[in-house]
């Protein structure tokens, strides 16, 4: 005698679920920003390509190992693990975006905006955090360099939006205007411009946008009246 059972829905079920695993591993390795699991122990449990590339090692160098001693430069060590004992107790909910430094095989530091979320099994316990991580270390290191000219430098710099707002300006700009940084910084092009109109103005910022500069002479009005 047998006992004969239909498991085709278990199998296609079974199936469909493999279909997902493999196709949230490859989103996952073709993600340009780190994906990295941690549990609720601190050790590493997943990370993808973009973060074993970030952090120069390999997947099996990284994955066991406890995030925070091996991967969080130690200054910042203390914070990092409170902020994700905090997050794992949903004591907290403004560390789930951050920025913060990690700490790559060779020794070097990267800086790196942070989503997190957290993990949960299918009781809807917390069992870790899956976090996102953009690299910005090389935008952060041309941002300190425009700032280190602006602050050597004795021409007149400024920083300016799309709209012409003023965003940033140097100390030879503040005392060439009068003006003081916090007043500038309240203000746009369009009301420092003695004789351009709005129009030219707006004419000047559309064609930095579309080539990158422009040069131009212009007639700024200082603080005191005077040209």
């Amino acid at each position: 005698m047998f006992s004969l059972r239909d498991v085709t829905e278990a199998v296609e079920a079974e199936e469909a679920l493999r279909q997902e695993r493999d196709r949230a591993q490859r989103y996952l390795e073709i993600a340009e920003v780190i994906i990295v699991a941690v549990a609720l122990d601190q050790t590493v449990t997943q990370i993808n390509r973009r973060g074993c590339e970030i952090l120069r090692c390999e997947e099996k160098s990284i994955v066991g190992k406890n995030w925070f001693e091996a991967f969080v430069p130690e200054r910042d060590r203390d914070e990092a693990r409170a902020n994700f004992e905090m997050l794992v107790a949903e004591e907290i909910q403004d560390v789930a975006r951050f920025e913060s430094t990690v700490l790559t095989k060779a020794g070097e530091e990267r800086f790196i905006a942070w989503h997190h979320a957290l993990l949960r099994n299918q009781a809807g316990e917390i069992i870790g955090t899956l976090s996102s991580g953009l690299d910005l270390t090389e935008r952060r290191r041309a941002e300190e360099r425009i700032e280190a000219v602006l602050r050597t430098t004795a021409d007149g710099f400024w920083i300016v939006d799309d709209q012409g707002r003023i965003q940033d300006v140097n100390d030879s700009l503040v005392q060439m205007l009068g003006y003081s940084h916090a007043e500038l910084l309240s203000m746009s092009v369009a009301d420092l411009e003695a004789l351009e109109s709005p129009a030219e103005v707006s004419k000047h910022t559309s064609a930095i946008q579309q080539n990158g500069h422009d040069r131009f002479d212009s007639q700024l009005r200082r603080k005191d009246g005077t040209i």
